[in-house]
């Protein structure tokens, strides 16, 4: 049975190149994707998935990334339907028009546990990334970023390529054996054990009192955003933009303070979220404009 599906897959993957052959470049259409979307899973897996409209004819699509070609899967209209991949290139054949879904397991490599994907296209292509997965590396050409159900979504225009690895799991510890407690002989009641719950008493109120105080007292000296407070580099980023007048493209603060960019980007989103600072697109650039002074 199994040598006889093979057998059946062989034939229809010859058909299909026959087709391909005997079709006329007129015949065959480059279809245009609506949407691209790469999930990185949390067990490191990268699953594309790319829709658009099928037509009568062959459909030509050159995928965005390079698959694992076992796992290609192509429906027309919900329905499983035969393909062929050919250098970087889905061949299609559809015998109408119809929604288009084509999914598969993008061919990604790994060096020292860190995994690696290439995207070849120049579309926008939406980056879906699970809790568990740690980006190494940032795209240059960032069009948007969002956070949906815990997953970091990032929009990006190609060609680039994406580094990333798997958060390591939090170390558990054995289960400790429970010891039953040593037996205590009950001691007699003293004339301590009469003075002293009072006393207790008070000093537990009195601490109380003073806790109090303690907390408003650092309530009214405490700025705006206490629990946000910034840090050095932080405050760098900001005088940096008092030099520059309130405002400067994020690669010149980057040129000056020297720092790596992934790490500029995530400091000026936290000073962004914090309101410190706007961050503007411009073109394939971001200006950054101060409006609160640390």
């Amino acid at each position: 049975m199994i040598g006889g599906g093979r057998s059946a897959s062989i034939k229809l993957m010859a058909i299909i190149a026959a087709l391909i052959m005997l079709t006329s470049t007129s015949v065959i259409q480059c279809q245009k994707i609506e949407t691209i979307r790469v999930y990185l899973k949390n067990d490191g897996v990268a699953i594309v998935e790319l829709r658009g409209t099928a037509i009568e004819g062959m459909n030509e699509i050159p995928l965005p990334i390079e698959p694992v070609i076992p796992s290609i899967e192509t429906y027309i209209n919900n329905t499983l339907t035969p393909s062929i991949y050919v250098n970087g290139t889905l061949f299609i054949p559809s015998t109408g028009n119809g929604s288009l879904l084509i999914r598969y397991i993008a061919n990604t490599t790994c060096t020292n546990g860190n995994l690696q994907l290439t995207i070849n296209c120049s579309d926008v292509v939406e980056l879906i990334i699970e809790p568990k997965i740690i980006l190494l590396s940032l795209p240059e050409e960032i069009v948007g970023v969002d956070e949906v159900d815990n997953n970091l979504i990032i929009k990006l225009r190609g060609p680039t390529q994406i580094i990333y690895t798997i958060a390591a799991p939090p170390p558990t510890k054995p289960p400790e054996e429970e010891k039953p407690p040593p037996e205590v002989a009950p001691k007699p009641p003293s004339i301590w054990d009469y003075i002293s719950k009072p006393i207790t008493l008070i000093i537990l109120v009195a601490a109380a009192i003073i806790v109090v105080v303690v907390a408003i007292m650092r309530k009214r000296s405490s700025p705006a955003i206490s629990k946000n407070a910034i840090d050095d580099i932080d405050r760098s980023i900001i005088d940096k933009l008092k030099k520059h007048g309130g405002t400067a493209l994020q690669s010149e603060i980057q040129r000056e303070l020297g720092i790596p960019k992934a790490t500029l980007w995530r400091r000026v989103n936290k000073l962004a979220k914090l309101g410190y600072i706007e961050i503007i697109r411009e073109g394939r650039s971001n200006k950054l404009v101060l409006k609160i002074s640390s």
